[in-house]
C-alpha cells in the first residue's frame, strides 16, 4: 500500500487542478504521505 499511495500522490502532483473534480476518498491518508515526505526532503535540502 506504501508504494501504490506514493505513486496517487506523484499523480495527482502532476495534474492540473482542473483535471481533479473532487479529492479522492482517502485523501487524508495521502496528505498524511505528502506531509512526511516534506519533512524529510526539508531534513535533506536546508543549508543548515
Amino acid at each position: 500500500p506504501v508504494l501504490r499511495d506514493l505513486a496517487r500522490i506523484l499523480v495527482l502532483v502532476n495534474k492540473k487542478d482542473e483535471d481533479i473534480p473532487l479529492p479522492p476518498t482517502d485523501w487524508q491518508r495521502l496528505l498524511a504521505w505528502a506531509e512526511r515526505l516534506l519533512r524529510r526532503y526539508k531534513k535533506h535540502t536546508s543549508p543548515e
